[in-house]
């Protein structure tokens, strides 16, 4: 390991550290940043940093883990979606309510084609 990776090490063990006091102080961003007198910015452009590091090393079987910073480890598992048959029960109540001039015609599930038109056809004409 070079200089140059060495120095990316302590910095990101660093940021790291920093990024954890202000989560387990309890405190908002900005408020710790303050109080620590770390601009707003660096603190989220460091955070972004850790993180994209964290997934760069990041192996091919679905765990993100970290070795070389031994204060970094992460370990996410990823869920696979799965699709669930979905039964929709019917109810007893009307399929389509239809208001017209307001008159009020339920129709159910199971009503025949024939009295459907008739039921429009009447409330059409009032």
């Amino acid at each position: 390991m070079n200089a140059r990776m060495t120095t990316r090490m302590i910095r990101i063990n660093e940021w790291l550290t920093q990024i954890q006091a202000c989560q387990a102080s309890n405190l908002p961003v900005k408020r710790w940043c303050e109080q620590n007198n770390i601009n707003l910015k660096t603190y989220y452009n460091r955070l972004r940093i850790v993180r994209e590091e964290i997934l760069e090393t990041s192996n091919n079987n679905g765990l993100l883990t970290k070795t070389g910073y031994p204060h970094i480890s992460a370990t996410i598992k990823t869920a696979t979606p799965t699709f669930v048959p979905l039964s929709i029960p019917r109810t007893a109540g009307a399929a389509i309510t239809v208001t017209i001039g307001g008159h009020i015609a339920e129709i159910q599930n199971n009503a025949e084609t024939d009295t459907i038109e008739t039921v429009l056809r009447i409330l059409n004409q009032l």
